[in-house]
């Protein structure tokens, strides 16, 4: 999130997230403040008012097994679509994206930056 050429929601949203003293960062840190604290929120309404009827799918994961991913789908819906139809969708519409893992081949104290920025979320998200 952080580097993704997509920072419409961070340019759209980002000011309701951050802290007056956090205006002044650089950008890709206020991205992934606004990252963290928005997924976190989200990811805390979900497991308390939705319980059971929550699934987090992380991205990476998602594209590195479509098919996993169609057949963990499919149980959780509870839907009446076969698993083998889902993983066909899957297979034949899910591309990873280049950008994933990018942020690795970043200076070392500005992922530092980041994952004291971003510390919780990361953490609880399994990036950390």
């Amino acid at each position: 999130m952080a580097y993704s050429a997509n920072q419409n929601q961070a340019r759209r949203y980002a000011a309701h997230f951050l802290e007056p003293s956090e205006h002044d960062l650089p950008a890709h840190t206020q991205s992934i403040i606004f990252w963290a604290r928005a997924n976190l929120a989200a990811s805390r309404y979900g497991e308390q008012a939705l319980g059971d009827r929550y699934l987090r799918l992380r991205y990476e994961e998602v594209c590195a097994d479509p098919a996993g991913l169609a057949a963990r789908l499919v149980d959780f819906l509870d839907s009446p679509t076969s698993v083998e139809s889902m993983r066909e969708v899957a297979a034949t519409e899910i591309r990873p994206s280049p950008s994933i893992g990018r942020w690795r081949k970043r200076e070392a104290a500005e992922i530092a930056e980041l994952e004291r920025a971003g510390g919780e979320a990361l953490q609880a998200f399994g990036y950390a």
